[in-house]
């Protein structure tokens, strides 16, 4: 039975975690789980590189328009003047295994490259995940299940109840849906 459980209860976060529908309470929710039924199977780090700021092409000088004259230059106000948006990072990630998923928890920013680790990956960038076909199901479920307090949109329950019926019980034909 704690098998089942699991394999239900990974594949749910595994869903969930492709778009979470509340990034903070999500990953609250994500470490729970994880700090209860997942095992630590190693740790990885991702980077990301230097970013030009995009406001002001990396000169650090935006042009301020004034209703008295026509402007002028003043210091960014995105980066401060210093044309770089964001700086060199590196962010240790505990990797979990959870049922047949792999998952990662950051654990802290480490400063510098870091020294190699055995059986670590660097993960260049952001990860991102693509929307799974159950991903919104699998948010309010979770939802429901670990926040019972917490507000989900209507339109996200709605969704989900035309899923079940649709697709789980089979009750109506696509065409015959009275919402």
């Amino acid at each position: 039975m704690k098998y089942v459980f699991i394999k239900i209860l990974s594949f749910l976060l595994f869903q969930a975690n492709s778009r979470p529908y509340d990034k903070p309470e999500f990953y609250k929710i994500k470490d729970r789980i994880l700090k209860k039924h997942g095992k630590t199977i190693g740790y990885d780090y991702q980077h990301f590189n230097q970013q030009e700021c995009y406001s002001c092409n990396g000169t650090g000088l935006h042009y301020h328009y004034d209703d008295e004259d026509y402007g002028d230059y003043e210091d960014c106000w995105h980066c401060g003047g210093t044309g770089i948006y964001n700086t060199e990072k590196w962010i240790g990630l505990k990797k979990i295994q959870f049922g047949e998923y792999v998952f990662h928890i950051p654990i802290g920013r480490v400063e510098g490259k870091p020294d190699s680790l055995p059986h670590s990956n660097i993960i260049e960038g952001v990860i991102s995940h693509s929307q799974k076909k159950y991903t919104k199901l699998a948010n309010v479920v979770l939802f429901l299940v670990y926040k019972r307090r917490f507000i989900i949109p209507k339109s996200l329950i709605v969704y989900n109840i035309k899923w079940f019926l649709k697709r789980v019980l089979g009750v109506f034909d696509r065409n015959e849906l009275p919402f």
